[in-house]
């Protein structure tokens, strides 16, 4: 008698995301290359679907648990070279006919390929389907006669670009749509930034996300899963019109995020939504070194009158000691000098 083995037993699903690697645009720069994409037949959802970029590493799915290496991978190499690229884009080109795609040629920059190789690290490693060649794409398929007509006339086209960060992304399902792109992380290109805080030689980073490290550190300070962090609504609108108004400053010691805070400002003035510090490191005046930080940040970009509301996250006698005054009951603010 022949007896039918079992079934396996349901495994547990593991959560997985599609991350990639990127360079993104100023807002200005955007915008333009947005409106190419439209004339040359890209959809709104096409469009809204990823902001213009230049893919350096492909997507790739992971489970949570390697996001944070992931993360990392793209912090370090953000370092790999001196400072912001100076790109030229054009002319309008194709893959066609091996992919018929209408695309923005780039032109050959050793840090791009230093970038590239430096994120694909670890988990973020993947088989090439086609050699690197650098482009932005500004749809993926078109018919031949539209690849014709755009390649024809746009030849003269070009676009001078100073590309300042390094995004990690992540593909986010939305409803009623094919879904879209979203930063989760964001680096400066150059070298990492050093600050003595007390005796303790600090390392800190201005970026526009808050980054899966930083959404760790909330998580451990709030004591509950980081999934269900989402920034300040003024912050998201910022993040999601790149805006580029808003910030979040962190403090490393020993690689390890001590401290944040976030801050979005307008016309002159900015406020600052949370100030965070590891439950472990207290007391040796990590908080008030990013506060300071960030405060030099809105220095450079003009601003000078910051408010913060009192919480019990964030108590008036802290607010007092990073040099705010009350204005109200629950506002305080100080004037950067």
């Amino acid at each position: 008698m022949c007896v039918s083995p079992s079934p396996p037993p349901d495994l547990p699903r593991v959560p997985r995301r599609r991350l990639a690697v990127a360079l993104l645009f100023d807002a200005d720069s955007a915008a333009s290359i947005d409106v190419l994409r439209g004339a040359v037949g890209a959809t709104v959802d096409d469009i809204d679907r990823i902001p213009p970029h230049i893919t350096l590493v492909p997507p790739v799915q992971l489970p949570d648990g390697e996001i944070a290496a992931a993360w990392e991978a793209v912090r370090r190499a953000g370092r790999v070279i001196d400072g912001p690229l100076a790109l030229h884009l054009g002319p309008v080109a194709t893959f066609a006919p091996a992919t018929p795609t209408i695309h923005l040629a780039v032109s050959a920059h050793e840090g791009l390929v230093a970038l590239r190789e430096a994120s694909r690290v670890e988990a973020m490693v993947r088989p090439d389907k086609f050699d690197f060649v650098p482009h932005v794409t500004l749809r993926e398929e078109a018919p031949a006669e539209r690849i014709d007509a755009a390649v024809a006339a746009l030849a003269d086209l070009s676009l001078d670009v100073e590309i300042r960060r390094l995004w990690l992304m992540q593909f986010q399902p939305t409803a009623g749509s094919s879904g879209r792109w979203e930063p989760i992380g964001d680096v400066s290109l150059g070298p990492v930034r050093h600050r003595p805080s007390g005796t303790t030689q600090l390392e800190f980073a201005v970026s526009v996300t808050r980054d899966p490290a930083t959404r760790s550190l909330i998580a451990r300070v709030l004591d509950r899963d980081d999934i269900g962090i989402a920034p300040h609504p003024v912050v998201h609108r910022a993040i999601q019109q790149r805006t580029g108004r808003a910030r979040v400053v962190t403090a490393r010691l020993d690689d390890v995020v001590v401290a944040a805070t976030e801050y979005s400002w307008l016309d002159g003035e900015a406020t600052i939504h949370f100030v965070m510090t590891d439950t472990g490191h207290r007391g040796h005046g990590f908080g008030r070194a990013v506060v300071r930080h960030a405060f030099d940040d809105l220095l450079s970009r003009g601003v000078r009158i910051v408010d913060a509301r009192a919480t019990p996250d964030l108590p008036a006698e802290v607010l007092s000691a990073y040099g705010f005054a009350a204005v109200d009951a629950a506002t305080w603010r100080v004037t950067l000098q």
